[in-house]
């Protein structure tokens, strides 16, 4: 059943044309047209640009900048902004969608008196949309006295450990402390020998819930709750993709860090723990159309100097901007980028490519030091058992001396029966030969191309006479 239209207040005038409002808000709905003694509302896609009012419009941006906090958080950041509005008028739809939840219940606020001696920790997942990197789950670590987060992408429930000993390791070397309490449910990736070894020889006690009782684990069930709400928040108001899930995974917790909580006396954890809130760049609008610099040697004068791409996040070791190409799958960090961040990349999610939601490896790529391929739509590497590379795919590849004793000629392109004649090509000592095909080739041996039924096309060459030899090689 359609729902009911809320109340509206239709404003007329003789120049501009007849909206129709809500009649609490004030909220425009959309305009009115009357037919047959009817009236009919068109209703219109608000999005950031149409929010009505200069203060009111840079309020929203700011609030999808910063992750889709609560206007009450954000009024304590920009109290200037906040005292000409009304906040009634200041609504988001996309937090309605990726926050609403049933009643809450109330905490005892107990919190320790200083950082590290009891960590929180809970793992999600799976997902049932693998993310653009191939992850799965994730694991946080919260700490109980300031409340940062750290989160880390799992493949595998197993990596857990390998986790918790590099979450251990950055607290002991970084901040000179030492975990005392770590506190999870009975799953079997922290109910494991390994697990169990490891924190006994670390001398960490381990606190479990009672089965069945989540309450009693609830600050990272709570914490798991508040990423995703702000997940799904950044990724509905850009129409971001769900195979993209990883990335705005992690941009909530790094901007939650860096918000104002309640509980916290409206400081941040950042700023709890380290003494200063501050990001390491200037925020921006989570799925939203960027350009990247391209930085590649292969650029010419003529060629275009950046790369259409959609912004998905802050990176953690690097000063920089995650930017990421679904046209050519790459993962640029950059900080030479221009953003349009009232444009999003989907337009609608009838704009989304399917095709890349299959996707689980990418290419990483620095734009100042060049490209570090992780993975490429034009050709595949597969070892064999003496370890030699065999490249799959339409691509040209060398061929060493020792197999031009596998070229073979075609007489008659047309006659069932081909006649293939083994014959040594003749060339210089030392130049290799190139030859293009679909399917697989070999590198180095030539016993690798001595399979039959299948032919790659050799580069036609002129001998010293002028004329064409056309050559099949069997691979």
């Amino acid at each position: 059943m359609r729902a009911p239209t809320p109340p509206l207040t239709l404003v007329t005038s003789p120049t501009t044309p007849k909206w129709a409002k809500e009649k609490g808000t004030g909220r425009r709905i959309g305009t009115r047209v009357r037919c047959d003694g009817l009236w009919y509302i068109n209703h219109e896609e608000l999005g950031l640009a149409a929010v009505v009012g200069d203060v009111e419009k840079e309020i929203s941006l700011l609030h999808c900048q910063l992750g889709h906090p609560s206007f009450e958080i954000l009024s304590k950041l920009y109290p200037d902004l906040f005292s000409k509005v009304d906040k009634h008028r200041l609504v988001c739809d996309a937090c309605e969608l990726g926050k609403h939840t049933r009643s809450t219940y109330v905490g005892i606020g107990l919190r320790n008196c200083e950082p590290f001696i009891l960590i929180h920790s809970d793992v999600w997942g799976p997902c049932p949309v693998t993310s653009v990197s191939g992850f799965k789950w994730f694991v946080t670590f919260i700490d109980c006295h300031t409340c940062m987060t750290w989160i880390y992408m799992l493949k595998h429930k197993s990596e857990v450990l390998r986790c918790f000993q590099d979450f251990h390791k950055l607290v002991t070397t970084q901040f000179d402390a030492k975990v005392k309490i770590i506190r999870t449910d009975n799953g079997t990736e922290y109910i494991n020998n390994e697990f169990v070894s490891y924190i006994s020889d670390e001398g960490i006690i381990h606190q479990t819930t009672c089965p069945g009782t989540p309450p009693q684990n609830g600050v990272a069930e709570r914490k798991n709750r508040h990423l995703l709400e702000v997940a799904r928040s950044l990724m509905f108001q850009m129409n971001v993709p769900k195979y993209l899930w990883s990335e705005a995974v992690m941009t909530a917790a790094y901007l939650i860090n860096r918000m104002p909580s309640r509980i916290l006396g409206m400081k941040s954890p950042v700023e709890l723990l380290l003494g200063k809130r501050e990001f390491k760049v200037p925020p921006k609008v989570f799925g939203c159309v960027c350009f990247v610099r391209d930085h590649r040697p292969s650029v010419g004068k003529l060629d275009p100097h950046a790369v259409k791409c959609v912004f998905v996040g802050y990176a953690s070791s690097q000063k920089g901007y995650k930017c990421w190409d679904p046209i050519g799958r790459r993962l640029f960090v950059s900080m030479d980028v221009t953003f349009r961040e009232f444009e999003p990349y989907y337009k609608s999610k009838g704009d989304l490519d399917q095709f890349l939601e299959e996707f689980s490896t990418v290419m990483e790529v620095d734009s100042r030091e060049g490209e570090i391929e992780r993975g490429d739509t034009h050709r595949k590497n597969v070892g064999d058992k003496n370890g030699e590379t065999v490249v799959v795919g339409s691509i040209p590849c060398s061929i060493d001396n020792a197999s031009k004793e596998a070229v073979e000629v075609i007489g008659d392109t047309q006659d069932k029966d081909r006649e293939m004649v083994l014959h040594e090509e003749d060339g210089e000592d030392g130049e290799d030969e190139v030859v293009v095909g679909t399917i697989p080739c070999p590198m180095e041996r030539a016993e690798k191309v001595k399979q039959k039924d299948v032919l790659v096309y050799q580069r036609r060459r002129f001998d010293s006479q002028g004329e064409k030899r056309k050559g099949l090689v069997q691979s």
